[in-house]
This record gives C-alpha cells, sequence and structure tokens, in this order.
C-alpha cells in the first residue's frame, strides 16, 4: 500500500502497512525498520550536524534508492515518520500529543526494551518490525513497568494539596529522569522539519 493513499479511516487491522511512499506521483519504496526511523529521529535532533548534510544522510538511510526530487523526498520521509495522512495530519498530533516530551529513544531505551519484553514478551534486540507497528505497541504500553513509572513521574502534576512527602518525590523524580529536549513531539516533528526545509 501506498502511504500516500491513506485516508483517516486507515486501521492496521485491516490495511497493509505502507512499504513506500508517493514522491512526484512515483511509488519509491523506503525502509520500514523501527530502528532505521529512530536513527532518523537521532539525526534530525543532532545539533552538530548541518541541515543539508542531514539531509543526504536522510535520504541514504530511509530510502533504498532516493528519488531525484529531494523536496518531495524529504517531504515524503516526514510523512511516512509521523504516520501522516495525505492531509499531513499525525496518528499522534489527532491524538492529542502537542505536550512536554515524555519519552526519548536514547535517554529511554533500556526501559523500553524492558517494557516490551515484560509486556509482549518481544525482545527489540532480535526483531524487525514495521515503524508504525513499533509505534502503536509503545503507545499501548502499560502495566507496572518502570517505563510507564518514569512517563507518569515526568508528566505528573505537582499540586499544592499533595502532602509535603509526595511533592518532594515528584520534583526528585522530575530532576533524575528529566529529558534534555523536552520539547513535544509536534514541536520536535517542526522543528527539524524547518530545519531541513532551510537546506535545501
Amino acid at each position: 500500500m501506498n502511504m500516500d493513499s491513506l485516508k483517516k479511516t486507515y486501521s492496521i487491522l485491516i490495511d497493509k502497512l505502507p512499504e513506500a511512499v508517493t514522491v512526484s506521483g512515483s511509488l519509491i519504496p523506503i525502509k520500514t525498520d523501527f530502528r532505521i526511523w529512530i536513527r532518523f529521529e537521532n539525526l534530525m535532533r543532532d545539533k552538530n550536524i548541518p541541515a543539508a548534510d542531514k539531509i543526504k544522510y536522510a535520504r541514504d538511510l530511509c530510502y533504498i534508492k532516493p528519488p531525484a526530487e529531494i523536496l518531495a523526498g524529504v517531504r515524503a520521509l516526514i510523512r511516512f515518520y509521523t504516520r501522516g495522512d495525505v492531509e499531513g495530519e499525525t496518528a499522534d498530533s489527532a491524538a492529542g500529543t502537542n505536550k512536554p516530551a515524555r519519552f526519548d529513544f536514547g535517554c529511554d531505551a533500556d526501559y523500553i526494551f524492558a517494557a516490551f519484553y515484560s509486556q509482549y514478551k518481544i525482545d527489540l534486540t532480535g526483531v524487525t518490525m514495521h515503524w508504525w507497528k513499533f509505534r502503536a505497541l509503545l503507545g499501548s504500553l502499560g502495566g507496572d513497568n518502570l517505563f510507564n513509572k518514569i512517563i507518569g513521574w515526568r508528566t505528573a502534576a505537582i499540586t499544592a494539596d499533595m502532602p509535603d512527602r509526595q511533592r518532594e518525590f515528584l520534583r526528585d523524580m522530575k530532576e533524575y529522569y528529566a529529558l534534555a529536549d523536552g520539547r513535544s513531539e509536534d514541536e520536535k516533528i517542526d522543528g527539524f522539519t524547518a530545519e531541513l526545509l532551510e537546506g535545501l
């Protein structure tokens, strides 16, 4: 299935996960394993790499054979990364995730690995998994694992009516597990999209 043919009625239960994107009317195969797209995010957030170099690295990383059209090719990668539909809305923004960052693939790698193994019995070091499938499973993690606890501490509001010990505990946890990049998912995407387009 071509990702750009998806509508808001797309369902992971009944529709085939996309293996290509449309660039200037042509289907261009891409690499879909979650590791590629975690590396893509890490690349986009690396402040030491110039935007023009990020474009080259991203194309080489994500496409099997990069298309000639650079601008359309970059936009297609961003749409796939955000799991966006043809109108640009993403699965995350539709769910209202424009909130402070809850996790980071670098800082939280061990916690994410352990949570997947505990809940799904999936060893992420030994599987190939489509990015969209990985994100669906990641977003549905529940239970009493440390990853969920950390997210809870990061996002918990500290209120005046809390007992002193609870407020102190939450402050300590927020400080201990604080993320260097506290932007929301939408803010990060907007930031590296603007940077990439400036580098063209």
